[in-house]
Order: C-alpha cells, then sequence, then structure tokens
C-alpha cells in the first residue's frame, strides 16, 4: 500500500509505518504488542550468527544452532499474543518459550517495568505459592524476606532461600505443571533401551501399565540379571508378622556406589536425557528427563546437540523417575510402583491376615524362633523367608487373589 503525506492522511491502528521523503509505506502486518521484545530477541539472533559463523558465514556450532531455534520460536509466539509481556509468569505455560528465552525475557522487564506498583502481601505470597515445590510457609517466608514476585526469585538472596530441588523446579516450572503423555514415556523407555547394555530388562510403570492417557511423571523400571541383593526388612516386634519399621539414614556412599547411580544414571546423562536430579535413593533417581528427538529418517540426534539444547534449556522436560530394582523382586516391585493405590493397601491386607508381609521387594513370611518368649513390645529373634516374587502372577495366587491385568488394576477389580 503506497500513501503520499497529507494531514489528512490517517493510517489504521498498530500498522507499521515506513516513512522516506515523499511517502509512507504501511505495512499490512499488525505491531506486535510487545514489539519491543520481538525486537531485542530479533537482534539476539543476528548477534549469535554474526559471532559464531566461520569466515564463509556458515557452519554455526550445535550451541548456537540450538539457541537460534530457540530465539525464533519465541519471536514467533511472543509475536502473535494478544496481550503485554508484564512478567515471566505471563509466559510461563506457553508452548515456545523455553528457559532461556525466559531468562532474556526477566531481564527485559526488569529494565521496562521497574517501576510497577507493589502487590499486597496475601497476592504476593499466592503467586510464590503457586510455583512448583514451593508450599505456603516457604512463600510467607520469601515474602517477609523481601521478595516481590517470581522475577525476585532469579536474585541470589532468594535463591538460597530455596531447596535444590526448588531452584530445579522454578527454572522449569513450565515443564512441570505439564503431564507426562504416553508418546513421551515410550520416546524416553525406548531412548534408555537403545543406550545401556542390553541385558537390561526395562519397563515402563505407574499409570503408563494402568493405560492411563498421562501421568504426572514418567516411571521406568529396570531390573538386570546381575543385581541379585535383596535387603530383608526390618525383624517384627514379638507376636507380629508384620516389620517394626524404623527410619534409617542411608549415607551417601551407600546411595552414590549403588548400582542405578554407578551403571545407568551416568550413562543418561552423558547421553544427553537425564538433564536435573531432585532426589536419590539406593534403588531410585528423580529428576527431570529432556525428551529427545529423532530427525526425519527416526535416528536420534546427534548426543552433542543433545547437550547443548539442556545447557541451553531449549526442548521439553518432564518428571522423571528410575527404578532399579533386584529380578527376584520382579513381580513385587511392579505391583508396588504400578498401583493403583487403594488396591496395594488391599494386597498388603490380604497378606497380613494370611500372616504374610508384601513390600516393593518382595512377598515375604516371618519365622520367629521356637523359644522365642512372649515378651509384648520387644523386638522379635528369628529371620525372614523370601517367597516367590518374581511374577505378579506368582504373588496374586499366594494371597488367593485371582491374577488382574495392569491396565483393570483397580479396587473393584479385587476379590
Amino acid at each position: 500500500m503506497l500513501a503520499r503525506i497529507s494531514a489528512s492522511t490517517t493510517f489504521r491502528p498498530l500498522t507499521a509505518i515506513s516513512i522516506s521523503r515523499r511517502y509512507a509505506y504501511v505495512n499490512e502486518q499488525p505491531v506486535s504488542r510487545n514489539q519491543g521484545l520481538v525486537e531485542l530477541l530479533q537482534s539476539e539472533v543476528e548477534n549469535e550468527k554474526r559471532m559464531n559463523t566461520d569466515e564463509h558465514g556458515k557452519n554455526l556450532p550445535p550451541a548456537s544452532r540450538y539457541r537460534i531455534r530457540s530465539l525464533q520460536n519465541a519471536i514467533h509466539v511472543i509475536s502473535k499474543l494478544d496481550f503485554e509481556i508484564t512478567s515471566t509468569a505471563a509466559v510461563r505455560n506457553i508452548d515456545g518459550i523455553g528457559v532461556g528465552v525466559t531468562k532474556r525475557i526477566r531481564e527485559y522487564l526488569a529494565g521496562t517495568h521497574s517501576s510497577q506498583p507493589a502487590k499486597d502481601e496475601e497476592t504476593l505470597v499466592a503467586e510464590l505459592e503457586s510455583l512448583p515445590g514451593i508450599g505456603r510457609k516457604r512463600a510467607e517466608k520469601l515474602a517477609a524476606a523481601g521478595c516481590r514476585g517470581m522475577d525476585d526469585l532469579q536474585l541470589e538472596k532468594y535463591l538460597n532461600m530455596l531447596t535444590p530441588a526448588q531452584r530445579v523446579a522454578l527454572r522449569y516450572a513450565a515443564h512441570l505443571e505439564r503431564p507426562a503423555t504416553r508418546e513421551q514415556t515410550e520416546i524416553v523407555t525406548d531412548f534408555i533401551r537403545e543406550n545401556i547394555s542390553p541385558k537390561y530388562e526395562i519397563v515402563p510403570v505407574g499409570s503408563y501399565r494402568l493405560n492411563a492417557p498421562e501421568s504426572k511423571s514418567i516411571k521406568v523400571m529396570l531390573f538386570h540379571p546381575d543385581h541379585v541383593h535383596i535387603p530383608v526388612p526390618p525383624v517384627p516386634l514379638r507376636g507380629s508378622y508384620t516389620p517394626y519399621i524404623k527410619p534409617v539414614a542411608v549415607s551417601a556412599k551407600s546411595k552414590d556406589e549403588a548400582p542405578i547411580h554407578k551403571l545407568v544414571v551416568p550413562v543418561l546423562q552423558e547421553r544427553g536425557l537425564l538433564a536435573q536430579t531432585t532426589g536419590i535413593g539406593v534403588r531410585y533417581f528423580n529428576g527431570l528427563a529432556r525428551i529427545p528427538e529423532r530427525d526425519s529418517e527416526g535416528r536420534w540426534q546427534p548426543r552433542r546437540e543433545r547437550l547443548a539444547a539442556i545447557k541451553e534449556g531449549a526442548g521439553t522436560y518432564r518428571r522423571t523417575n528410575l527404578y532399579m530394582m533386584p529380578v527376584k523382586s520382579r513381580g513385587a516391585a511392579l505391583i508396588y510402583h504400578t498401583g493403583d493405590a487403594q488396591m496395594k493397601k488391599l494386597l498388603k491386607h490380604k497378606a497380613e491376615k494370611l500372616g504374610l508381609y508384601l513390600d516393593e521387594l518382595g512377598l515375604w513370611k516371618w519365622h520367629p524362633d521356637e523359644r522365642e518368649g512372649e515378651g509384648a513390645g520387644e523386638l522379635s529373634s528369628g529371620f525372614w523367608q523370601l517367597l516367590n516374587s518374581t511374577t505378579e502372577e506368582a504373588i496374586f495366587e499366594q494371597l488367593g487373589v485371582d491374577y488382574v491385568e495392569p491396565h483393570r488394576r483397580n479396587l473393584a477389580q479385587v476379590r
């Protein structure tokens, strides 16, 4: 559209105008409500290209390619928003805006919205409490310390008030609020299967085995023929057949030397699957996995690109729980980590009625010493016998319960 400039000339609202000496060229593309931010991100794309290409303007390194791709995706998304971004909370759940871009938005806003009116305390606490991993008490402490909202949590003063798990939750808030799909669980399971020893049996568990369309996290269980040690339950009190559970602290050394942390987790971190750790135990890993991508021919993207994406915060991340269990505990472990909760409770109750004990490591029978007295409240003496726990069917049979397929497991199906 070409128009001569005159006093009577009017232009459509929200249109970009380029003015030469005699004419105004009106771009039909509407100006973004966040044009300043869009222009900032566009300049970062150009800087990234200029600073990291060779003398021929080619051969961008993987990390730069990912930064450029994430910036371009964000530009496309932000330019189409019908509202002005005034805080990073506004983009927390928007696809295409990752951790790195969110940081840039925060820095941009710090320079353009430095004089916003203060929020009342209740509004502030509610905003902080809405973040994954931050409860009411922590939110109140942050507010009392002077934290003015989500963006302030990036300051070292307030980050130091958070646990490591809370820091991870804050950085990946947009990802953690979304469930894991069955497809994502299958992708992660396939990736693990193709990147560790073929001796492992790898089984997706949790809601996936219940045939749920999505779940809070990706849960994967591993078994290895050489992993056979099964710790026995604590001894029961006299006259009882269930363990007297007393909390026992597990040393950091025991966790570090556990097979899952020596043989599995380091490999998956080096291969660009596991991005963050939020908790570990002798038989489990809790953290975040970056969902790996395939190219048009079905091959996994190169390892260095996966690692570069994690460093940049690009891609899709989901909560992930890995479990490594002894092979003779296979049946009990699958029951325990499949669910549902009510069914597990009922099976444990049936075991107790039979004088047995069921946990994630097996179905157990306590044999007290024949000479044991009747001192109530005292620890018993004797030994635990591990009954057949290698298959789910065997455990159901020993409990006198008809076997129920995983996808039908709920209280109504168990007699």
